[in-house]
């Protein structure tokens, strides 16, 4: 698209707003009379009658009933061509508005790519990026986000993200938005009782239980779960460029959302995201939105409240998981150890199995042998039950 947009942007048809004081002036001439004349007629002055013969005073409804008894044109005809004008002209502008936008944000990489990921699912019309469909595809662009001009768009939420600082790494702040936005579009048509502090906590275990059943069973049950303490889950696609693993954030100070991304389909990934965003609702304030990003290339140093989520995962997912290391570093089957400890804890064992190796990167090793675990990481969950982007 870049290519193609140049100063003027072809296939444009602007329209033409003609000011009422040029009928007027036609009217007066074949009447013969003159705007002096017309001036004391109406109880006006003659720099009045000038100014609206100008186009710079409207007709007002006032002189537009003046206007009736001088001419034979009723009083609605007047006003009529005054609103006519007004909106020829909210027509001009907002065509200014959408040529320079079209010019300006399409020759954005990162906004074209934000398009282009919107398309991919169905999101907005599918549009090819060429100067004949600027008009269109910023239009699309605006409903899509809410917004009456594209540079709004970064409001939308930017403001309130607590973003992780990211190194070495593309991010594009505009599909991270749509993502956003795409999440708060489906929590605002679900409904769910009010935000209820006590259930939540009483529902953690019954949630965390629910990771030893099948992804078919656990996904929808997990989404009902939230709903009934006041929180939409929505399991979300991935967008390019916005590394995303989940999000934490309030819709309304009665009902939250938490979004998950779907890319991620280890089972032991899924269930730590869900409880570090859980974590983030219960333990952080209500005026920010947590955008989890991808490990790595991440800074995580001093970000207490990204730590404080991981903390609360980690010991709601694994209560004591310093036992549960040390009867599986005793046990000489690792294997067997945590199946045996998944039994007893009442967890799946790709959660065992996640945080193990995790502990073990985190030491710059891996103690228990890759091979051995990697068998509990290769069932992968289907999102085809429960993902709806509309």
């Amino acid at each position: 698209m870049r290519k193609n947009v140049k100063e003027e942007i072809k296939g444009w048809e602007m329209v033409t707003a003609i000011h009422p004081g040029e009928f007027l002036v036609e009217v007066l001439d074949e009447f013969s009379i003159t705007q002096k004349d017309l001036a004391q007629r109406i109880g006006m002055s003659e720099k009045a009658v000038n100014e609206i013969v100008k186009g710079k005073n409207p007709i007002t409804r006032k002189t537009a009933s003046h206007l009736s008894n001088v001419f034979p044109f009723s009083e609605t005809y007047w006003t009529n061509l005054q609103s006519q004008y007004e909106e020829d002209i909210l027509k001009l502008q907002k065509e200014s508005e959408l040529k320079e936008e079209a010019k300006v944000y399409l020759c954005d990489p990162d906004l074209t790519e934000t398009y282009k990921e919107l398309s991919r699912f169905g999101l907005v019309d599918k549009l090819r990026n060429t100067a004949s469909n600027a008009g269109d595809i910023i239009l699309n662009l605006r409903q899509f986000f809410g917004v009456s001009s594209l540079k709004n768009v970064e409001g939308c939420h930017t403001s309130q993200i607590a973003f992780r600082k990211h190194k070495g790494r593309s991010f594009n702040r505009y599909t991270t938005v749509a993502w956003l936005q795409l999440g708060m579009k489906k929590a605002q048509k679900t409904r769910v009782g009010h935000f209820d502090k006590s259930a939540l906590k009483t529902k953690l275990e019954d949630m965390a239980q629910l990771s030893q059943e099948d992804s078919s069973v656990y996904l929808p049950k997990l989404e009902e779960m939230l709903k009934d303490c006041g929180i939409v889950l929505a399991y979300m696609p991935y967008f390019k460029n916005t590394h995303a693993q989940g999000a934490a954030t309030w819709v309304s100070p009665d009902k939250a959302l938490i979004m998950i991304t779907t890319t991620r389909k280890s089972e032991d990934r899924f269930w730590f995201n869900v409880f570090h965003e859980i974590g983030h609702i219960l333990k952080h304030g209500k005026k920010e939105c947590y955008v989890d990003l991808e490990e790595e290339g991440v800074s995580r140093r001093n970000e207490r409240v990204e730590r404080e989520a991981d903390l609360f995962a980690e010991k709601y997912l694994i209560p004591d998981f310093a036992r549960v290391r040390r009867s599986i570093m005793e046990s000489e089957d690792v294997k067997q150890a945590i199946l045996n400890i998944s039994k007893k804890i009442k967890r799946s064992p790709a959660v065992i199995a996640g945080r193990i190796a995790h502990e073990c990167k985190k030491e710059g090793g891996n103690i228990y042998g890759h091979s051995i675990i990697s068998v509990f990481f290769k069932n992968k969950i289907d999102y085809n039950n429960v993902l709806n982007t509309s």
